[in-house]
């Protein structure tokens, strides 16, 4: 009679026992998050998604924070999109910043969540920064200006979202949203093409 061998199995890396991943983690946090507003605690999440907790913590090496900044990255990650054929960078810029807006309407918490991301790291999301730039460059900023005008852009995106967030901690926020432009934001809640024009890197 043939004796028949089973194959060996490959190690299961952290957490693939329990077939997660992070971006099904991150998902799970965000609906937590507009659910209730506690989106981040490992062991909620594990009960959510039907896992242990270590096998969630096991995902962000047990940082709690790589979660947050994931699931900020993952919120940018749905409203880049590339440029159409001769666009025109203003037009890019307003409806980068409108589908951020419809992403988050009505997310009180995760707008909150997504301001201090920011606020921790301008360039947590490479491709969202450099479309910033890139439309930056369009308007005729100079290089050397183009980080200060970017600063400034985030302040508005920021403070947009703030206004989803009202009680947020503004003392949060850094100085550079202190010196947004607050008529570019009107533009941009009006939909003008102009948002960003000559003078906003100064």
């Amino acid at each position: 009679m043939p004796i028949k061998l089973k194959p060996k199995l490959p190690k299961r890396k952290r957490g693939e026992r329990a077939g997660l991943t992070r971006a099904a983690v991150v998902l799970a946090a965000s609906v937590l998050l507009d659910e209730d507003g506690d989106g981040f605690n490992f062991h909620r999440l594990a009960k959510r998604l039907g896992v242990g907790p270590t096998s969630v913590r096991s995902l962000f090496g047990g940082d709690v924070h790589d979660l947050r900044a994931a699931f900020a990255h993952a919120e940018l990650q749905g409203v880049v999109r590339p440029f159409r054929l001769r666009e025109d960078p203003a037009t890019y810029l307003i409806d980068l910043i409108e589908r951020l807006l419809r992403r988050m309407n009505g997310r009180r918490v995760a707008s909150a969540e997504l301001v201090l991301q920011l606020a921790r790291n301008p360039y947590l999301h490479l491709e969202f920064a450099e479309r910033i730039c890139a439309c930056l460059s369009g308007l005729a900023i100079p290089p050397d200006r183009v980080p200060r005008a970017f600063a400034r852009t985030l302040g508005v995106v920021q403070g947009l979202l703030m206004g989803q967030a009202s009680d947020f901690d503004h003392a949060l926020i850094p100085d550079s949203l202190s010196r947004t432009d607050f008529s570019a934001l009107c533009a941009v809640r009006s939909g003008a093409r102009a948002t960003i024009g000559p003078g906003f890197d100064r």
